[in-house]
């Protein structure tokens, strides 16, 4: 520091002792006003607390105040922090009174307390916040397939097939735990396949989809022009009674006997591209 930011940098000490001073005389009693009772003021400060601060991470744990972003707007310690071997080496307590000695000591075992105190809760408050964001979470999960139509499509995909045991999903006629164990244990194709179908949202199940394939593999076969057939979510819309709409209209029974108007080429959701990111790489869909 120079000598005028040095003068400054004094200046400013000793104007916030007048301010200490002033609400001392004026009899104002607050936790926050003993603390800095105790503290050294400007004339009895070293030099080195004067122009530089504590810091974790510069050399000597130590670096100059105008190193600090706004030090002219924002207060500096003029000790350094509880716990720091530079503090206790630093620290002159053989001109203090036994009363000033107490206040340190007390000032000194505070932060402890309060910070455990903090951190309690710190912890209850994440709890309660967390509890609702989880529930927002289960929420936002909830898909409502019922309003949007499905269309029947054919996919092309190829699969190296060594990682697999076959194209066939395990355990096709269990339950959905019997179903999900036997697929950890024995993964295929199809459950590869169904889990990218219902991470895309394009299917509620493997079992209401109507899904039907063209033949089947054995463990460890790969196939390069595999099609499956199944009902899937679609990008068109549902028609009123006795609308009438230009282009390709369907009524099937996934849609509970509605009128659903496909929409045009090019307007279809991008299914390859949606399951291709979803998929492990040596599963392609193709078309």
């Amino acid at each position: 520091l120079s000598k005028t930011r040095k003068a400054n940098v004094r200046k400013r000490l000793r104007e916030v002792d007048s301010v200490i001073d002033t609400l001392v005389a004026s009899g104002v009693e607050c936790k926050q006003l003993d603390l800095v009772k105790v503290l050294p003021r400007e004339g009895e400060m070293v030099p080195r607390d004067k122009y530089t601060t504590f810091s974790r991470t510069a050399k000597k744990h130590r670096k100059g105040v105008h190193k600090v972003p706004h030090f002219t707007k924002r207060p500096i310690p003029r000790t350094t922090p509880t716990g720091t071997t530079a503090g206790r080496r630093h620290m002159d307590y053989s001109g203090w009174t036994k009363e000033a000695l107490i206040a340190r000591l007390r000032e000194l075992e505070q932060p402890t307390v309060e910070h455990q105190e903090a951190e309690t809760e710190k912890t209850l408050s994440d709890e309660e916040t967390q509890a609702p964001l989880r529930k927002k979470q289960r929420r936002a999960a909830e898909f409502d397939f019922s309003r949007f139509p499905q269309r029947k499509i054919a996919l092309k995909f190829s699969y190296f097939g060594w990682p697999y045991h076959g194209l066939a999903q395990q355990g096709s006629t269990q339950g959905s735990e019997e179903k999900r164990r036997a697929e950890e244990q024995y993964p295929t194709v199809e459950g590869a396949l169904f889990r990218a179908l219902a991470k895309c949202k394009l299917i509620a199940d493997d079992a209401s989809c109507g899904y039907s394939r063209c033949g089947r593999t054995d463990r460890g076969v790969s196939a390069l022009g595999q099609v499956a057939a199944l009902y899937v979510r679609s990008n068109g819309r549902f028609l009123d009674e006795g609308e009438e709409a230009e282009g390709v209209v369907t009524q099937v029974a996934q849609n509970g006997g509605r009128r659903v108007l496909l929409p045009a080429t090019g307007c279809e959701l991008p299914y390859a591209s949606m399951l291709n990111k979803n998929l492990p790489p040596e599963i392609r869909v193709l078309a």
